[in-house]
């Protein structure tokens, strides 16, 4: 028998985006890098 899982709950979109560096009171920094990914308390309980 295949057990099934049923999680009630939100999931969240995280975006992130990468940057050689911080940006310093007042600089513009542009990102390198973007990724998307699934998130949320829920998600995490899963896996």
């Amino acid at each position: 028998m295949n057990p099934k899982i049923f999680v009630v709950g939100s999931s969240n979109i995280d975006q992130f985006s990468y940057a050689s560096n911080m940006p310093k009171d007042g600089e513009t920094v542009f990102g390198e890098s973007y990724e998307t990914g699934f998130g949320g308390k829920e998600l995490t309980k899963l896996s």
